[in-house]
């Protein structure tokens, strides 16, 4: 039980960095335009941009490097994706599937709370750009958009 403090208590004090799940996904190449998902799609993964710009047309949010897309779509009751998202700039985001992210909420607590944080963080982002109109709504970086 102390053990499971410790590591509960490591994994907050962390940060919200995912660069570690590289050798856990899968790189993939987005050209200007393309639509990678859309909105009600099915949801098998979740995406971590490393270069390029995507836009979430829905709430007019920017994605950047370092941005993380998808992972609600991943938690949605129906497994849907709840949002779109729109490669602006051509660029290259790393491809972690539904099972990869399942398996490693399971075995790795800083991941399981870096993951509820960042949900948690989305579901405010959402909220906020949902009340502004979409030109207003500031662009993301470290977390993305829905």
């Amino acid at each position: 039980m102390v053990r499971l403090v410790r590591q509960g208590e490591a994994a907050a004090e962390g940060d919200l960095s995912l660069d570690w799940l590289r050798p856990f996904g899968r790189a993939v190449r987005f050209r200007a335009g393309r639509t990678v998902f859309r909105q009600g799609d099915d949801a098998g993964e979740m995406f971590d941009v490393e270069s390029g710009r995507f836009r979430i047309p829905e709430y007019g949010i920017a994605v950047r490097a370092g941005g993380v897309v998808g992972e609600l779509g991943l938690l949605s009751p129906s497994n849907t994706r709840t949002a779109s998202l729109v490669c602006v700039e051509a660029g290259q985001a790393l491809r972690i599937s539904d099972s990869e992210v399942k398996q490693l909420y399971d075995q790795n607590p800083e991941f399981r709370f870096s993951f509820l944080k960042l949900t948690s963080e989305r579901l405010i982002q959402g909220a906020q750009a949902r009340a502004q109109p979409h030109e207003a709504a500031e662009p993301a970086t470290r977390t993305g958009a829905l």
